[in-house]
């Protein structure tokens, strides 16, 4: 990872129906089970990446569903899709992101370097609807990145490096804050895809949970869902 599952099936039944979710969300997982109460700094992800195999990656895209999850002061929960270089603090991100009682679309870049990481805030999306989030790299005018949320551009950024990896995926820095979703409401990750030398590919790459004891998913790389299993909804 540069930085840093099975659903119920009436979740899938739902998400596919295209029926909305519960609009609910902010469990405190260390209520719920007290082994969950460290706010010690540890990070844990759910999701999936795939690579390039060696051509620049001129675009990553999915839509996430924005979910309002329980988070301390001090913490982050984070949905979003990245590209990245694979190396250390060479990163693009973007998507629905919380913090303490505040919640925003976020962007986040790396250049090589921990004082280079540059973050800004874009409106948060309505809660009880999905988001479509998109970076697309272009190597013409010095390696900019366009991030676009609903096909509509909210920032270009110029950076030092081109991608050869997308990473799609849900992020907790600690165990007392809540991933992205529950058990009845999951966050879905749809029509994850990347592109590169001309062309468009779906992920196809495995999910994978840093902790499957307490962070879930279903689905595969195309079409997946996270949730935090302590949470019911």
């Amino acid at each position: 990872m540069t930085r840093r599952m099975v659903v119920p099936l009436l979740a899938v039944v739902l998400i596919a129906a295209g029926s909305p979710h519960l609009v609910l969300g902010k469990c405190n997982p260390a209520v719920v089970n007290p082994a969950r109460n460290n706010n010690t700094e540890h990070y844990y992800w759910v999701g999936a990446q795939q690579g390039s195999g060696g051509p620049a990656i001129t675009s990553a895209e999915s839509n996430i569903w924005n979910y309002s999850p329980y988070v301390p002061q001090g913490r982050f929960s984070w949905s979003w899709v990245m590209l990245t270089a694979g190396g250390s603090y060479l990163w693009a991100q973007i998507g629905p992101h919380e913090v303490y009682n505040s919640r925003d679309l976020h962007i986040q870049t790396a250049n090589g370097s921990a004082g280079s990481i540059w973050d800004m805030n874009t409106p948060a999306q309505p809660l009880g609807f999905s988001t479509d989030v998109r970076i697309n790299f272009s190597p013409f005018g010095g390696d900019l990145f366009t991030f676009y949320v609903n096909d509509t551009a909210v920032l270009t950024k110029q950076l030092s490096w081109q991608p050869n990896d997308a990473q799609f995926y849900s992020e907790i820095p600690s165990l007392a804050t809540q991933l992205m979703g529950a058990r009845t409401n999951s966050v879905s990750f749809t029509g994850n895809r990347i592109q590169y030398s001309g062309s468009w590919h779906n992920v196809a790459n495995s999910v994978t949970s840093t902790n499957s004891t307490y962070f879930k998913f279903g689905g595969t790389g195309y079409n997946f869902y996270t949730w935090d299993d302590t949470c019911q909804s």
